[in-house]
């Protein structure tokens, strides 16, 4: 997929998202929001872990989650292949931990974060760092400053 055609398509969400229609969202259950949080279903099979986002317009290959957000996943999941977060860009009430931003790669070639309270088995520039694609623009309609978020 050309970067045009991936940017057209975050074109298409932000609308749904500033008008109201949410498109974020699971199959059987209906996006939650709670003031800034949202709540997101990740999901492990055979090929990996996957955030939970039916109506994303591209291929599900990109939801995938890979270069350290697996490694978060899997540590936090505690042998389980689901596992829902609470998530935003402000303070959440007994947060698990917050994701500073390190790095911002290009629009369309995500972002580094760097975790504070959990320590990520992973190195991306450093020791404790993840890497966000742009999925993140269909999440946050940007690369967050921090993002928080509590494993419920």
């Amino acid at each position: 997929m050309n970067e045009e055609t991936w940017l057209s398509g975050l074109k298409r969400h932000r609308a749904k998202v500033l008008g109201g229609q949410l498109s974020r969202g699971f199959k059987s259950h209906r996006l939650r929001q709670m003031g800034n949080a949202m709540i997101y279903r990740f999901y492990k099979n055979e090929q990996g872990w996957f955030i939970d986002l039916p109506h994303y317009p591209f291929s599900k290959a990109h939801l995938a989650m890979v270069k350290g957000a697996d490694v978060l996943l899997e540590q936090l999941a505690e042998d389980k292949n689901e596992i829902w977060f609470e998530v935003s860009t402000q303070p959440i009430s007994q947060y698990t931990d917050v994701l500073d931003r390190v790095k911002k790669l290009g629009i369309a070639k995500g972002a580094i974060y760097k975790g504070n309270l959990i320590k990520i088995n992973h190195s991306i520039l450093e020791e404790n760092n993840l890497w966000l694609c742009p999925v993140t623009l269909f999440v946050f309609l940007h690369y967050p400053e921090k993002i928080y978020y509590k494993k419920i």
